[in-house]
């Protein structure tokens, strides 16, 4: 959902699925498996010449049996004990870790910078904090669409 008008739109998503997605903003290094509502609520903010910026916060809250899976150690690898890792998740100690809820829970806060040369290209800087894992993310996006995309006046454009 979104409202607004002028240069400033706020928006609210929120969702139920048995995974938590990555997204453009945000790519985790791990994957999960168990029931799980995401929310997210922010503003865009345009900047004008095409360019705009995204501030938004986000809450992960599932519930029931998860499974964790680590995209940073790979299947059969053991960390030393004592080799340091994250605080609110074994991700960067162990592939596998199964548990309660609290496993994936997750909030934190994200920003984005778009700039959009074309009405087909998009590029995006895009910065996310974890606040349970004290986790930072930092990425570049470019999006290029292809296909069909219709008019404001409901002609298309090739």
């Amino acid at each position: 959902m979104e409202l607004g008008t002028g240069r400033v739109a706020p928006y609210i998503e929120a969702g139920v699925g048995n995974s938590l997605a990555d997204s453009t903003k945000y790519h985790r290094t791990y994957t999960t498996l168990g029931y799980v509502a995401p929310f997210a609520s922010g503003l865009i903010f345009d900047l004008g010449h095409n360019l705009s910026f995204d501030a938004s916060t986000y809450y992960d809250l599932p519930f029931g049996e998860q499974k964790l899976y680590s995209r940073v150690v790979q299947r059969g690898v053991t960390v030393p004990v004592g080799t340091r890792t994250l605080v609110h998740r074994p991700i960067a100690s162990q592939f596998f870790s199964q548990g309660g809820a609290s496993l994936t829970e997750d909030h934190g806060y994200n920003g984005s910078l778009a700039f959009s040369p074309t009405k087909r290209v998009l590029l995006s800087v895009n910065y996310n904090r974890s606040i349970p894992d004290a986790l930072d993310a930092v990425s570049a996006t470019l999006s290029v669409r292809f296909g069909h995309m219709a008019s404001k006046a409901g002609q298309s454009e090739r």
